[in-house]
């Protein structure tokens, strides 16, 4: 069983075995209102995003030792668009450390304004750098 994006448990099965088996998952990228990366044309369908771990976040969950799992998430070129939901973070923050290995994501979906176009938010692929290496930016 994994949780989907909306913290509701899904059967592993929807999930395809080989990304699982990597540590890959499916999220939405929430707080996206509050950073101006959600409108770079880097944070489209397609893009290689990066994420880093805040430690020192207050609204993260806490480690045993007090550590905050929260992950924000970055376009390529450093801009900021939000943050990895927290009821995923924790599972996302372990399976990192066990693997010893960096995060990345590539955005999935976008969700757009039917009227202008606008996009209002985005859902991405998670999963440990080693499944991005090949990944190819589009042009």
């Amino acid at each position: 069983m994994y949780r989907n994006d909306r913290g509701k448990w899904r059967p592993i099965w929807d999930l395809p075995g080989s990304l699982e088996q990597a540590g890959a998952r499916f999220s939405k990228v929430v707080g996206v209102t509050y950073y101006p990366g959600l409108h770079s044309p880097r944070a489209g369908a397609g893009w290689w995003l990066r994420l880093i771990r805040e430690p020192d976040n207050p609204h993260g969950q806490r480690t045993e030792s007090g550590i905050s799992t929260a992950i924000a998430v970055y376009t390529d070129d450093g801009v900021e668009i939000g943050h990895l939901p927290s009821e995923i973070t924790w599972d996302i923050y372990a399976d990192a450390r066990l693997r010893d290995t960096d995060l990345g994501a590539v955005v999935v979906t976008e969700y757009r304004l039917k009227e202008t176009q606008e996009r209002t938010g985005i859902r991405v692929l998670v999963g440990p750098s080693p499944v991005w290496a090949e990944w190819d930016q589009p042009a």
